[in-house]
């Protein structure tokens, strides 16, 4: 059986929600993770102001091994942060049968989104965190739907709409990003953000993950 589950961790070995907290006009959003056992690397977004200081403020976290930067549009940047891991190795079957969707890092907790195929995959993703100091707490739990990984939220299906009746995606713009963003009553980065991951999962319906 596959399961959706949305949920959030936090704790100390979470370090990376620092940069976060540290940076609040900014919104972090998880491409990738990667482990090979001596490193985990982190691929992520970053929206919005003084990026720059970003920058430094991963590469002064404890664990850091290497920050680069993957592909810089001003105020959006791809980073992958490479950073040694401070718990112990997870068993190697353990994320056979599971994937991450959708994730953010905020400035106190990781909200991650994850497919998985059986409960006891959770059960065991839970115990190991739990013993490394990892709090986890669930949001939302339901079966997949064969079309999951393309459906909208509802607040990525109000931005994308909205963006449309506004003529955000016409030639010439009818709006301007701010003007989307400030009719929808949310910061810019988080509209970025809404675009992004509703186009991204457009993409996946039409063409598959």
């Amino acid at each position: 059986m596959s399961l959706v589950v949305d949920f959030r961790v936090s704790g100390d070995p979470i370090d990376i929600t620092a940069v976060a907290a540290a940076h609040a006009n900014v919104t972090f959003e998880i491409e990738q993770l990667n482990s090979s056992g001596e490193l985990v690397d982190w691929y992520l977004w970053a929206d919005g102001e003084d990026l720059d200081r970003v920058t430094d403020a991963f590469e002064s976290l404890a664990h850091v091994e290497e920050v680069l930067v993957l592909n810089d549009a001003g105020a959006l940047r791809l980073y992958r942060v490479s950073l040694r891991p401070n718990v112990s190795a997870p068993p190697d079957d353990l994320l056979e049968r599971g994937v991450l969707t959708e994730g953010y890092v905020r400035p106190h907790c990781l909200e991650l989104t994850a497919r998985v195929t059986g409960r006891d995959v959770i059960t065991g993703v839970w115990s190991y965190l739990r013993e490394n100091g990892i709090d986890v707490a669930v949001d939302g739990l339901r079966r997949a739907g064969d079309d999951d990984l393309g459906r909208l939220t509802d607040a990525q299906f109000e931005a994308l709409a909205t963006a449309y009746e506004m003529g955000y995606f016409d030639e010439p713009k009818g709006a301007t990003h701010g003007e989307v963003a400030d009719e929808l009553g949310i910061a810019r980065s988080s509209l970025s953000e809404r675009l992004r991951r509703a186009e991204r999962r457009l993409v996946q319906q039409q063409f598959g993950d």
